[in-house]
């Protein structure tokens, strides 16, 4: 344990800055709601605690140096500030986080904020090793992971209408102007009041651009369409 120094104060918060800047370039540039000032504050506040803790453990060191036959009465927790921390970043994760009709946004970001608080940390301790390295790890995941690995979601969705024709048309020309893919496709029907109804089980691949949501929400407002449903899978 050493002395934070003036040089070792200006040094780590402008690691920190640089690394959650770069971060919350990220997080801004895709427009997610935490994104460059935020970033930076979370990873900088952090970064403080951490350095205020290392100096309230060299003070106590000294202190009992000082005076050893009060050894035994000064006591220092070097973790307490620190897992405060981390537990209290929660607030702002949640804060990022968005459910819209089953769609759930917001998580990367959530996840970007806890990571800079911890790298925070790390900086704070003066451990720049594992910071500098750890965010290239970090900056690595959020620019180019999704680029590199491709996951094909199953996504299905329930399709309720009367006019088998009718419906069949509308959907398939959704599908075609909205560049959605059908990978499998199942037919049911059923009689309720007295009346045919057709249910449509769709099984899709969507373009990047779109979500589910989106394609529950459009089908629902079409004419020829009873109901519309996402199927959990």
């Amino acid at each position: 344990m050493f002395e934070v120094t003036t040089l070792h104060i200006i040094l780590r918060l402008v690691l920190i800055i640089l690394i959650s800047g770069i971060i919350g370039y990220d997080r801004e540039h895709k427009s997610r709601p935490a994104g460059i000032r935020t970033t930076m504050l979370v990873g900088v506040g952090a970064c403080i605690i951490a350095m205020t803790q290392q100096e309230i453990a060299y003070q106590a060191i000294q202190f009992t140096i000082a005076h050893r036959n009060l050894g035994n009465v000064v006591r220092t927790d070097q973790a307490r500030l620190i897992c405060q921390v981390v537990s209290g970043i929660g607030f702002l994760g949640a804060g990022t986080i968005i459910v819209h009709r089953g769609d759930i946004s917001g998580l990367t970001t959530a996840a970007s904020l806890w990571v800079t608080a911890g790298l925070g940390i790390v900086v704070g301790m003066g451990y720049y090793e594992i910071a500098v390295i750890s965010s290239l790890v970090v900056i690595c995941v959020l620019m180019f992971v999704k680029r590199i690995i491709h996951v094909n979601v199953l996504l299905k969705l329930e399709v309720q209408y009367l006019n088998k024709k009718e419906a069949l048309a509308v959907t398939d020309q959704y599908f075609d102007d909205h560049g959605i893919k059908i990978r499998k496709v199942k037919l049911s029907s059923k009689i309720i009041a007295e009346r045919l109804q057709f249910t449509s089980y769709f099984e899709l691949s969507l373009p990047k651009q779109m979500t589910l949501a989106q394609v529950e929400n459009d089908l629902a407002h079409k004419q020829e369409i009873i109901a519309v449903r996402r199927i959990e899978v």
